[in-house]
């Protein structure tokens, strides 16, 4: 991705930045050197990855620091968490570039470039789990329609509502059009194709506000982490076994400094928050 467009897209996010940064025309332009500091640093830390393995690292973790502090003034959108997720994953930590890919997909969902990137973070990732849960069964059947982005998913629903009371409407005050044979077969096929639309693409909308209310997603992002049947490091391990960098799970329950999580298997207990990233 080119520093011209993932510049346009940060201008295009910029309701999402704090109202402070919009009227600072000096924190703006600090935030594109900051942008283009990012982009040089990776560029370089890929220049010098076969030559000089530990320089090409410092700089892919410049990158990421560079990005991640554009992340926490507020920018959010998928170009922005792209990049940070390749920086993340070339300096090696790849638990966090999940994460990043994660939150780059849930703002373009589709796009292959984050799809790619994302499955290869993933075969790098140690510990598997099949699903098991009813909450991650859900998560597959969910990515077949997190192929369309949630925006065109809800403006297809509204459409669908739209129509369907255009022909109520149409119904309502032109009776005797609508009641003639070929015409009343054509608006009652319309009324439900726009029924199921709205019906099955507005579900899809509302299962992802609810699912990722009641439990959010996170992604591990140390080794060797400790799951523990209680909020505490007094509580015994949950099972033997530790957790690596970059399994995903859904929480389940949060207490200060600790959360209680759910694993692609159904199995989980509490980890120490400063040892996760949280979608």
């Amino acid at each position: 991705m080119t520093l011209r467009a993932f510049v346009t897209a940060l201008m295009l996010g910029a309701a999402s930045m704090p109202a402070q940064a919009m009227e600072s025309p000096a924190v703006v332009q600090s935030q594109i050197e900051s942008l283009r500091s990012a982009e040089r640093a990776y560029e370089e830390g890929m220049s010098l990855l076969r030559q000089d393995p530990a320089e090409a690292r410092r700089r892919f973790e410049e990158s990421a620091r560079l990005y991640t502090a554009l992340r926490d003034a507020g920018a959010d959108n998928a170009p922005l968490h792209f990049n940070l997720g390749n920086a993340q994953l070339q300096a090696g930590r790849v638990g966090e570039a999940i994460a990043s890919y994660l939150r780059a997909q849930r703002s373009a969902p589709g796009d292959s470039h984050v799809q790619r990137n994302l499955a290869q973070a993933r075969t790098q990732v140690t510990d598997r789990f099949e699903s098991a849960g009813s909450t991650m069964i859900l998560d597959d059947v969910a990515s077949w329609w997190h192929v369309v982005a949630l925006r065109t998913r809800l403006e297809i629903a509204l459409a669908a509502w739209a129509l369907l009371w255009l022909l109520v409407m149409i119904r309502a005050l032109r009776p005797s059009i609508v009641d003639r044979e070929g015409p009343h077969i054509a608006w009652r096929w319309g009324v439900a194709a726009s029924v199921l639309i709205a019906v099955v693409i507005g579900g899809t909308v509302a299962a992802d506000g609810l699912l990722d209310r009641l439990r959010p997603r996170g992604v591990i992002a140390e080794h060797g982490v400790v799951v523990r049947k209680g909020n505490g490091e007094g509580f015994e391990p949950q099972f033997q076994e530790s957790l690596g960098e970059g399994v995903e799970f859904r929480v389940r329950d949060r207490r200060p400094g600790w959360v209680e999580i759910e694993l692609p298997n159904g199995r989980g207990g509490w980890i120490r928050e400063a040892d996760a990233s949280l979608i």
